[in-house]
């Protein structure tokens, strides 16, 4: 049967268009419907007519869907109306009407209409929340600090962050969670009337969506801590997530706002996971992988961890070791970046090759850096760890990222490299074929296509036969040079191939893919797609990608960090937190998750903040990730030797246990890329009908799939 849903909304205006793509994504039909007010006595436009709130008809309406969404929440509990319509729907609870799903729903004491409260269920077992009395109705989560801005407004910073008890499924996960929130910015949890749970427990229902045949469920609850040191408990009658019947209470999943549909939804879990609690089976499973950017390459030897070359491998190799274990167990494949480039046109010792390679490097540091190369090498093969091609060498800034490499060098032999004469650049004459008139032409006359565009060239500058020239950047001849040279060093390197294997796919440096050009050369190649960002030649800024990504079959992957420091104001992360880094140079500043000073203002005394910070930045990367995965279809990343430096040398693997476990730099231990791993895991494991462990392959064959080739 195909699955449909219908969205119920107050107006278009603020719509958050990523309620729609996600379902889309999932092949889930929808209907959109408005409200035409907030009162008990609001209308509901349908595509079948207009009905009463509370009618008989809206009712039959509704029997059709497998689960009705209530897309509007609000971040004032003191308003006295806004969703006040949804009240009827809490006693449709029949067998045959659908799952309501309601999603940090307003239902607050600041409610006084009559025929909301005359029809508010009686048995009801979420306590009301009342703005003059939030300490006893509601539950201050996050550490009760309030957040410098709307807390449902975050999007790629300054989230809260949660670990979630799944109770039903036992699993515990650190997903982004907003029950309810209030004009002092700070967000609650809400709480339980034990005894009317415990009547509603007891009660036996029949709907398809209870699945433990009982009219009330606790579907999810704060986590406990796992460490003494960590005090942010809560009161066993705080709850998360609750089933009512046929209707879900659940936390945050979207904020309402005007915006296209982009990865900037870090609480999109709730929705999925509201979505499979509903029993809304999706055509289609969203396939979750990662990947790396430099997963060989050493960093700065300095504070606060002074970590030496061999030290830093050392981390690598355990990390690397881990996480070829973890897609050899989950089927996914984590995609690399190798920086190329460097056997030709770059000494820095810190990149892959010179770190295998260069005499300046002692062989101890040579050997550890080996070992770390052989794993990716293995990984490839195997398609655990595939890697492409990764250069920083041309501007530094990926393809077509200035004007003119200058001095560029090129590789020796194959079809581009010395000593063959090939173009370098486009011909001093260019012209459509179509209106060239006969004879005109050059001797060297060449004919060009990229994509639908045809020209005939002559007069073209060419490379002679040495190796080293000015090599302008904007043509496809560039482009066929320079991504043969990369290709070259990859097979130099013992990889066999320079796009990831089978998947014919890499991530490009600095997010640049460069525009046409590089994408008809990287098609030549045999490459399938590539990630880019929108602005695919910065910092020339001439060239933007296509708008559904997909040019002429050749896909333009979105891209999303999710390193934990600041590229440009760090060379490597500076640990979860530390008090001496600079801005942006940690997790908590670059995320910006230092609500009201209560991560900063106690850090070296109190040990309860080290845990705050976690999860807040797990949360943070979590959202981030998942967003990525579920709206834009595109492909997370983040810089493996830049966010492990936090991780102890000698107990690399380790997981998070605060101030138990010490790194180099005397602050709490923590792995990135384990971290977040396995907290995506925890959250595959949540959604089975919705989300699998796949690879960049599967992803482009998704999105071929909903968006019709």
């Amino acid at each position: 049967m195909t699955p449909k849903v219908c969205l119920v909304m107050r107006e278009f205006g603020i719509f958050n268009r990523a309620w729609t793509q996600i379902l889309r994504n999932l092949g889930i039909d929808y209907t959109l419907c408005i409200a035409t007010n907030s009162v008990t006595s609001a209308t509901i436009q349908t595509p079948q007519g207009v009905f009463a709130a509370g009618s008989s008809d809206l009712r039959g309406y509704f029997r059709q869907f497998d689960a009705v969404i209530l897309c509007d929440n609000t971040g004032n509990l003191a308003l006295g109306s806004l969703i006040n319509y949804s009240v009827f729907w809490l006693s449709w609870n029949a067998p045959e009407d659908p799952a309501f799903l309601l999603f940090n729903p307003h239902f607050s004491t600041a409610i006084t209409e009559s025929g909301y409260n005359s029809n508010f269920p009686s048995d009801f077992p979420i306590v009301r929340p009342n703005p003059s009395d939030i300490a006893g109705t509601l539950y201050a989560a996050n550490g009760g600090s309030a957040v410098s801005f709307g807390p449902l407004n975050a999007t790629y910073t300054r989230a809260p962050g949660a670990c979630v008890l799944f109770l039903a499924e036992n699993i515990r996960a650190h997903v982004m969670t907003i029950c309810n929130t209030h004009t002092d910015n700070i967000p609650y949890y809400w709480r339980l009337d034990t005894a009317k749970h415990s009547t509603l427990a007891s009660t036996t229902y029949t709907h398809r969506v209870a699945r433990n045949g009982r009219a009330g469920e606790i579907l999810a609850v704060p986590a406990p801590p796992t460490s003494s040191e960590d005090t942010e408990t809560y009161p066993n009658d705080c709850v998360i997530a609750y089933r009512y019947r046929n209707i879900f209470w659940l936390p945050a999943a979207l904020q309402r706002r005007l915006d296209i549909a982009d990865e900037r939804n870090p609480y999109l879990f709730w929705l999925l996971y509201g979505l499979q609690l509903a029993g809304v089976r999706p055509r289609y499973k969203l396939p979750v992988q990662v990947e790396t950017d430099h997963p060989l390459q050493a960093t700065g030897t300095g504070a606060p961890y002074s970590h030496g070359i061999a030290t830093q491998m050392g981390i690598l190799e355990a990390s690397w070791d881990y996480m070829r274990d973890f897609a050899r167990r989950t089927g996914t494949a984590i995609i690399n970046g190798v920086v190329v480039g460097t056997k030709y046109r770059n000494t820095a010792t810190t990149f892959h090759w010179h770190s295998l390679y260069s005499t300046s490097r002692t062989q101890a540091e040579r050997d550890a850096a080996m070992r770390v190369h052989q794993i990716l090498v293995a990984g490839h093969r195997e398609g655990t760890t595939p890697c492409g091609v990764h250069d920083h060498t041309i501007g530094t800034n990926g393809y077509w990222g200035g004007s003119t490499a200058a001095g560029f060098v090129r590789h020796s032999g194959l079809r581009y490299g010395a000593p063959n004469d090939v173009p370098i650049a486009r011909g001093r004459c260019c012209v459509a074929p179509h209106v060239l008139p006969a004879g005109v032409a050059g001797a060297d006359a060449q004919t060009v296509q990229v994509g639908d565009t045809e020209l005939v060239e002559w007069d073209i500058p060419t490379s002679g036969t040495g190796n080293t020239f000015d090599l302008p950047m904007g043509s496809i001849h560039a482009a066929r040079i320079i991504i043969e040279s990369e290709i070259e060093e990859m097979l130099a390197l013992g990889f066999g191939d320079g796009h990831c294997a089978g998947h014919k796919y890499t991530n490009t440096a600095a997010n640049n893919s460069g525009g046409e050009c590089y994408w008809q050369a990287l098609k030549e190649f045999g490459f399938r797609g590539v990630r880019s960002a929108s602005a695919c030649n910065e910092p020339l800024l001439t060239k933007r990608v296509v708008a559904n990504r997909l040019w002429h079959g050749f896909h333009l992957i979105g891209d999303m960090a999710l390193d934990i420091y600041g590229a440009g104001i760090a060379s490597f992360s500076w640990g979860l937190y530390h008090p001496s880094a600079p801005s942006g140079g940690d997790a908590v500043r670059f995320y910006q998750l230092d609500h009201s000073s209560d991560i900063s203002s106690d850090w070296t005394t109190n040990p309860a903040l080290a845990w705050r910070a976690y999860r807040r930045v797990l949360c943070m990367a979590t959202g981030r990730w998942l967003a990525t995965t579920a709206v834009t279809l595109g492909g997370a990343y983040f810089h493996p030797i830049h966010c492990l430096m936090p991780a102890s040398p000698s107990r690399v693997l380790d997981r998070f246990d605060g101030w138990n476990i010490l790194n180099a730099a005397n602050q709490p231990h923590y792995n990135h890329a384990v971290e977040l791993l396995e907290n995506m895991d925890a959250v595959v494991r949540l959604l089975p009908e919705y989300l699998y462990w796949g690879t960049i392959t599967d992803v482009m064959d998704h999105r071929e799939r909903v968006m019709g080739g």
